[in-house]
């Protein structure tokens, strides 16, 4: 059996202040997520201003950009990426369907390359 992960990068728990935000008046707070009363922010991509391009959230950044999916159990340091474009598929929409049933934004689909599914 073939055990597979898939690698996503965050910058949770960053500190975001006006050296960080371009633009504040693009910000957009309420309930935005159908969860939950509490009000949240949604911050476009386009105004955050982060050097370390991980970090970054720009659409399709570098970060996003490849498919790196991996075989723990013969490669556990994931070193060597598996290149299977129907497993990637398959992935894609297991990923997008999970996102569907928590209310994700449509911009995570697009930030990740998920609209078609």
């Amino acid at each position: 059996m073939i055990i597979l992960s898939c690698k996503a990068c965050t910058a949770a728990g960053h500190f975001w202040d006006q050296e960080h935000l371009k633009d504040l008046d693009r910000l957009e707070t309420g309930q935005l997520l159908k969860w939950t009363k509490y009000p949240v922010i949604r911050i476009p991509a386009d105004t955050i201003n982060i050097e370390d391009v991980t970090h970054r959230f720009t659409p399709r950044s570098p970060m996003v950009s490849d498919t790196l999916l991996f075989d723990e159990q013969n490669d556990p340091d994931q070193e060597y990426p598996v290149h299977d474009e129907a497993l990637e598929r398959e992935m894609g929409r297991n990923r997008a369907d999970v996102m569907r049933r928590h209310d994700s934004p449509y911009e995570q689909f697009s930030r990740l390359g998920l609209e078609t599914y």
